[in-house]
């Protein structure tokens, strides 16, 4: 039954492993649910075995990683978007009991099988993530975004990250390879891909994964001895040189149409590769000369070596040399835009500044799970847009405050301390210790990285950072003292828990799974009782809320039953309890209640929007438009005083536009939000300023209107404004075209003549 239990639940992760890159790296939470409650019930399975059994494995150590989702259940109390804070929540319970399951499957493998098998499982992940992208940049297959703008981003759909994770798998190939004792076929095995991650790696062009990969292939070197840091430094070289070659080859093919002499080059080089690597391993453990010396300094003269070759290698590419002159012209680029003073880095410099001032708001707690997509604009001294920080850590103080970073740092630099010691164990031993580095190797990476970009958010980066841990960390228990052992109630404890979790989890996929039978469904009738369930299993989610109270309105619209805008307006302010701060759902509550014709409602909460958020020109575009419309059809019922009231305060919005946004469309902005108005705000400016008496400032807001489908209406209150400014000819020139162009001229500039106030 042991058995049984061990590999089928080594079976099912095994699998998720695998699977789980092609979900778009998991990026997605409506991707990462039904995920997350499949882990939620194999944990759940393993924890009842374990209680049953007799005989207690593991070690409660290992369960520190449970206080991070604990920092995650506190951002709850000051959460921005309590759905955002949940899915986070659900996230970090997830990775965790991966984890913990991984390290019991290790723990009572009295045989070290998982162990060897966990390894192969990693780099059949970067095999295939490898292959299947290069597929995709050769148009075998089509998978939406897997290039953007010419850069290879695989399954993940974003270069950066994407880079990230396959350094992470290159680097533990190298590595791994390294090994004292290695089967033939294990070699081949890992060896297939090294071209292939090195090509991958070279199409993203990515400027920060080329920074940090060095750095942490130099912890490779650091942390091997003797024959091993030969044979990693010679795989390298092998994979490097082959992956360039064939990288130019194929660049310089295009990505159009498969180029039948850069694939056979990379066929050819990843052969090629393979036997180097063989040979490689054949000589260096036949070699007499290179037996392992016990003299500890020893070990570091190839790092000193290497560490004078790398900076020689950045003096070459600072000074436009010889090496960087022998590389293609894609990759020459990149790295001349690898510099401090580029416009992303200056954008993101100027972000995080944004988020340090954001988190003294929260500094304890932080503001929950996708807070900085609510808060940031409200804070921003640029008009950038951007829903991520682009810094994983930066993202976690923001999430869970100090507390939670602090927690984060100390967890993650408590299991790399273990993978050390373990490492310092078996090097004091004489014994293998790559499969230990390998990981740390890799790791490194990632952890690096996520400094300069949003890593953290993708699921996939962090099961493969706990994947490369649970390999890491020593398990057996001789290794642990006697009285950090498991209990049944610990676990028994930690299984209600998770079970919690699993049974909202599973609420909010049956309610994603609602809406999506809804997605072709368009009528009101049959649309209301699904998103009526959707919203009684995940009363958090604000759009789902927000389809329901359009529902609302509309049966409100059709029937004219106050009861129908009731419920709307009770949905709505359910909506606004749950994200006060959040600008976009303010700016949709406005529309829901100009729907239902009631603009007082309307205006408030485009301006309520506008409080959060200052560079979002959809806003004053909103409350422009609604106090101009109103403020027409006023002036033509003959309530003056309103309309000169309402028309004012367009104008008075479209002043602060143009002092708080204008002076920003010349400059040069990273990730620059859009900044003009749209055409339809010009018109109705116009109408406003008519109303106002404003003549000259209509007509320079009118010929601002570039939209066709309204041209007779701008001829029209041009007319009247030239009329009014004595400009008659003008006037008489415009009416003429007008009469031309539509029968009914009079009526219109009639109509349009009834909003004068004399």
């Amino acid at each position: 039954m042991q058995q049984l239990v061990k590999w089928g639940l080594f079976a099912a992760l095994a699998l998720l492993f695998l699977c789980t890159p092609y979900l778009r790296g998991l990026f997605f939470d409506t991707d990462f649910y039904l995920i997350e409650v499949s882990l939620i019930l194999l944990f759940l399975i393993a924890a009842i075995w374990m209680i049953r059994k007799s005989q207690q494995y593991g070690q409660i150590i290992y369960l520190i990683v449970f206080f991070i989702p604990i920092t995650h259940v506190l951002s709850l109390l000051g959460a921005e978007t309590p759905m955002g804070a949940l899915d986070n929540l659900f996230r970090w319970f997830t990775y965790v009991i991966l984890f913990i399951m991984l390290i019991w499957l290790r723990q009572i493998d009295h045989n070290d099988k998982v162990e060897k098998l966990l390894p192969i499982v990693f780099n059949a992940t970067g095999v295939w993530i490898s292959f299947f992208s290069l597929a995709g940049f050769w148009n075998w297959i089509v998978f939406k975004d897997i290039v953007l703008s010419g850069r290879l981003a695989g399954p993940l759909q974003y270069p950066n990250t994407f880079a990230t994770i396959i350094c992470a798998f290159w680097l533990y190939a190298l590595v791994y390879l390294a090994k004292k004792e290695i089967k033939v076929l294990t070699t081949l095995f890992f060896s297939l891909p090294l071209v292939a991650y090195g090509v991958c790696f070279f199409l993203s062009y990515s400027r920060g994964a080329m920074v940090v990969f060095p750095v942490a292939w130099f912890i490779g070197v650091l942390l091997l001895k003797g024959k091993e840091q030969i044979q990693y430094l010679a795989f390298t070289v092998f994979s490097l040189v082959a992956s360039l070659l064939v990288f130019q080859k194929m660049t310089s093919a295009g990505s159009e149409n498969v180029d039948d002499a850069a694939l056979l080059a990379f066929v050819v080089a990843s052969i090629i590769v393979k036997v180097l690597v063989l040979l490689t391993q054949r000589i260096i453990k036949n070699s007499s000369y290179l037996k392992e010396t016990k003299k500890p300094l020893i070990r570091f003269v190839l790092p000193g070596f290497i560490l004078l070759v790398g900076l020689l290698t950045l003096l070459d590419f600072k000074n436009q040399g010889l090496l960087y002159q022998a590389m293609p012209e894609s990759l020459q680029q990149r790295i001349t835009d690898i510099n401090l003073g580029t416009s992303s880095v200056l954008g993101r410099t100027n972000m995080y500044m944004d988020a340090f001032a954001v988190s003294k708001e929260a500094p304890v707690f932080g503001f929950g799970g996708e807070g900085w997509r609510v808060v940031y604009p409200a804070h921003q001294e640029l008009p950038y847009y951007s829903n991520e920080v682009h810094n994983g850590y930066l993202e976690i103080l923001l999430n869970t405050g100090w507390l939670g970073l602090i927690v984060f740092i100390g967890v993650i630099c408590f299991l790399v301390g273990k993978i050390l010691i373990r490492i310092k164990k078996e090097q004091e031993e004489n014994s293998d210790s790559t499969i230990a580095v390998a990981s740390l190797v890799s790791l490194s990476i990632i952890l690096m990285h996520a400094f300069i970009d949003f890593d953290f958010s993708f699921g996939t980066v962090w099961f493969i950072v706990f994947w490369l841990i649970a390999i890491a960390v020593p398990v057996q228990s001789k290794d642990m003292k006697p009285g950090f052992q498991y209990s049944r109630f610990l676990i028994a404890f930690i299984a209600v828990c998770v079970g919690i979790v699993g049974v909202y989890s599973g609420r909010i996929l049956f309610a994603q799974n609602n809406i999506s039978a809804l997605a072709s469904e368009v009528d009101v009738e049959a649309a209301q009782p699904i998103l009526e369930k959707a919203v009684k299993l995940n009363p958090y989610h604000t759009e789902y809320a927000m389809n329901l109270a359009k529902v609302y309105a509309t049966k409100y619209i059709q029937s004219q039953q106050s009861e129908w805008k009731s419920k709307a307006e009770a949905t709505l302010n359910g909506i606004e309890q749950l994200e006060p701060k959040a600008s976009e759902v303010l700016y949709k509550i406005g529309n829901v209640y100009l729907f239902m014709n009631d603009w007082v409602k309307a205006d408030q909460y485009f301006q309520k929007a506008w409080e959060q958020d200052h560079f979002n020109v959809h806003f004053y575009d909103a409350s422009i438009q609604v106090n101009a419309q109103v403020a027409s059809q006023l002036a033509k019922q003959n309530q003056k005083d309103q309309a000169t009231v309402l028309a004012r305060k367009a104008s008075d919005k479209y002043k602060d536009y143009v002092s708080r946004i204008e002076p920003f469309k010349a400059e040069a902005i990273p990730d620059k939000r859009p900044l003009d108005l749209n055409a339809y705000t010009y018109f109705y400016l116009g109408q406003a300023n008519i109303i106002l008496g404003n003549y000259a400032d209509s007509l320079e807001q009118l010929k601002l209107v570039t939209d066709p489908s309204i041209t007779l209406e701008v001829q029209a209150l041009m007319i009247i404004a030239y009329e009014k400014l004595g400009q008659n000819s003008v006037a008489i020139e415009l009416t003429q075209k007008l009469q031309a162009q539509s029968p009914n001229y009079k009526q219109l500039l009639d109509d349009y003549r009834a909003m004068l106030i004399e």
